[in-house]
């Protein structure tokens, strides 16, 4: 059966993402259909128009839909634009390339299968697959550092 566009969307994963110099992970949530060219085309224009610093916001606020971040008071903190444009560069940064590790195809899985006609019970040609990790992200475990 086909697959519309919105349950390629639609789906949410959840990382446990590792700052560097903290202790404690932050688990974040993201949707990695929102990660579009019409995203691509923003970005490019932030770029092309000087807006470099809107970038991380431009990404981000479509694609991370909640985290465990709390306030200095201990209640969470609020996952919108507002509070992005709060979030250290470098933080940003960290979470932009968990993400995108994340989404990258895993080698050790193969990301294509040949199907079989419904039909026939014969190979068809057509292959299927998945083409994401299945682990959480913890960067400072990919560079070697603890």
């Amino acid at each position: 059966m086909p697959l519309r566009v919105s349950q390629l969307k639609g789906k949410t994963r959840e990382l446990a993402v590792k700052i560097p110099d903290e202790d404690e992970p932050v688990v974040i949530q993201y949707v990695p259909g929102e990660l579009t060219l019409e995203v691509s085309d923003k970005i490019k224009e932030a770029v092309e128009t000087g807006f470099e610093g809107d970038v991380a916001g431009i990404v981000l606020e479509p694609v991370i839909k909640g985290w465990d971040l709390i306030q200095e008071d201990g209640s969470p903190l609020p996952c919108n634009t507002e509070q992005l444009k709060k979030i250290p560069l470098h933080v940003l940064a960290v979470f932009m390339t968990a993400i995108q590790q994340d989404m990258m195809p895993d080698p050790e899985k193969s990301v294509i299968s040949e199907s079989t006609s419904p039909s026939t019970g014969e190979r068809d040609g057509s292959r299927t697959g998945s083409l994401f990790n299945e682990q959480p992200i913890d960067l400072a475990a990919s560079r070697g550092n603890s």
